[in-house]
């Protein structure tokens, strides 16, 4: 007689969840048994220190945890085969961009939903994105390991955006302005880094988060993004805006047509779809990168906050092959980075008629669920989550790795918005020591 096994669920990158909590207890709901495959980052290893003293920490909906780096695929290969032996795995769902390209081939043999083996590929490698979407892409050399000292010592044309093509959050991109600081910035690779040179694209920056089920896209929206440029060199997200507001109705049509085409070339099966675009001063559209995962920072809080509906759930439905829909906005929600000084964080403050304490990532291990407000309702301060620990030492923003703290807002219109994050920049600051 055969013993039924418990329904499994695996989540690569689970300690992400930490920002998206809800993604934990929707599949609780569902009665799933949790199997988490993450990076073995110090961070992880303190946030299962703080479980061990909080008997209610959501991280103990996790029910079996591994480390491995998302390089060791064989040895997440091995892990998974030892765990469909144990349980019926319905369905995965990739949070972290470093897991992408082995969860699609988890996924391709297990059976179950997923972006696609295709998708996932060319969806983690740059110079792959740049070939397979030249059509809707800049200009570009690729540089690999042998030759990007000779095909830089022959380049004249400037600027021009240098990164590599496996890293991610910004980490490397880099704007160089003339072939000496071209030649010396190469050093700040490693020697087996395949590069690419990229035409500089001036314009209004945005992404599209799209959910496809069974290759169809039944849910799309724009995101706003604001960068700030660091140094003349570095290109930093600094905020996000659900929905975006400053587009054209050509200029939206033409964004999301874009991205279908997108979808379609990459064979997008199943799953959510975050691809960031760039529309130049003669409106044409170039995709700057496209991922088969879930968006990055508090993108998906956003939304729910905008519409009201968590994005989390539908994208456990996509991953179970659960027919499912999304609402559209109904009202604006707005992410900000907050600025700051490199030194030793000592605390982030908030004055005024702000009454609100930050989270402490670093305390918690996780973040509060998070109420939307009413369509009508003023425009409110929902939270401020802090990456870093007191007394950790801040480098200067290069990357969004670099970022020590935000704030999420909303409101039901885009004026009131503005006001409450110019209200908040005022009030808020981050305190660095020497």
């Amino acid at each position: 007689m055969s013993i039924k096994r418990k329904a499994g669920f695996i989540l690569f990158g689970g300690f992400t969840a930490s920002i998206y909590p809800a993604i934990l207890t929707t599949l609780k709901e569902c009665q799933f048994t949790v199997l988490v495959i993450d990076d073995p980052d110090p961070m992880y290893y303190h946030f299962l220190r703080i479980r061990a003293f909080d008997a209610k920490h959501p991280f103990w909906q996790m029910d079996e945890i591994v480390f491995i780096s998302p390089v060791s695929q064989n040895t997440i290969l091995k892990q998974v085969l030892a765990w469909e032996s144990k349980y019926d795995i319905r369905g995965l769902c990739c949070i972290e961009e470093e897991f992408v390209e082995i969860a699609g081939i988890v996924a391709n043999c297990l059976s179950v939903p997923h972006p696609g083996l295709h998708a996932a590929r060319v969806c983690s490698d740059k110079f792959l994105q740049r070939t397979y979407l030249r059509e809707w892409s800049p200009n570009f050399t690729v540089l690999t390991p042998r030759d990007r000292q000779e095909i830089c010592s022959h380049f004249h044309t400037f600027p021009i955006l240098l990164k590599p093509t496996k890293r991610h959050s910004s980490s490397g991109v880099q704007l160089i302005n003339d072939q000496q600081t071209l030649l010396s910035r190469l050093s700040d690779y490693e020697p087996e880094e395949n590069l690419l040179l990229e035409e500089y694209i001036l314009g209004r920056e945005f992404s599209v988060e799209a959910l496809v089920q069974k290759g169809v896209v039944i849910f799309s929206n724009i995101t706003q993004k604001r960068t700030r440029e660091v140094n003349n060199r570095f290109f930093i997200p600094i905020s996000h805006t659900v929905p975006a507001v400053d587009l054209t109705n050509d200029e939206t049509a033409n964004l999301l047509r874009t991205n279908q085409l997108a979808l379609q070339r990459l064979e997008f099966q199943d799953g959510i779809a975050h691809a960031e675009y760039r529309i130049a001063s003669d409106g044409r559209v170039y995709l700057i990168e496209i991922a088969a995962r879930c968006p990055g920072g508090s993108i998906m809080t956003l939304y729910h906050l905008a519409t009201g509906k968590p994005l989390e759930s539908v994208i456990i439905n996509l991953a179970l092959g659960i027919h499912t829909d999304y609402p559209q906005p109904q009202r604006f929600a707005r992410q900000v980075y907050l600025n700051h000084y490199p030194g030793f964080l000592y605390d982030v403050v908030i004055t005024n008629s702000f009454y609100s304490s930050p989270i402490w990532l670093p305390l918690t291990g996780v973040v509060r669920a998070l109420r939307p407000g009413l369509i009508d309702e003023p425009a409110t301060l929902r939270t401020i989550i802090v990456f870093k620990s007191r007394g950790e030492w801040l480098e200067e923003v290069t990357s969004g790795e670099d970022r020590v703290a935000t704030y999420l807002i909303d409101a039901a219109q885009p004026d009131d918005l503005d006001r409450l994050e110019q209200s908040l920049l005022a009030a808020m600051t981050v305190l660095t020591t020497i």
